[in-house]
């Protein structure tokens, strides 16, 4: 796996480390730096592990069509 593959993941947990809000299997920037996160994987575990560092809306880079928490809205979707 190259770092591009899951490049807000790669960032929280190298250079950008320092503006991360993290929790297991997710990190996310803080809310006044921008509104990206990212997950270790795609898995239900990430997924959950990401839900509960939210407090506001978050943006993710995702491969594919991912199936998404119930209670997650899909704001957009980019090809």
């Amino acid at each position: 796996m190259h770092l591009l593959d899951n490049p807000i993941w790669s960032a929280l947990n190298t250079n950008l480390s320092r503006f991360a809000e993290t929790d297991a299997r997710a990190r996310r920037f803080s809310p006044q730096v921008t509104a990206l996160a990212g997950t270790a994987d795609e898995s239900a575990e990430s997924y959950a592990s990401l839900d509960r560092l939210l407090v506001a809306p978050a943006g993710l880079f995702l491969q594919g069509e991912p199936e998404l928490p119930a209670t997650w809205t899909v704001l957009r979707t980019l090809p």
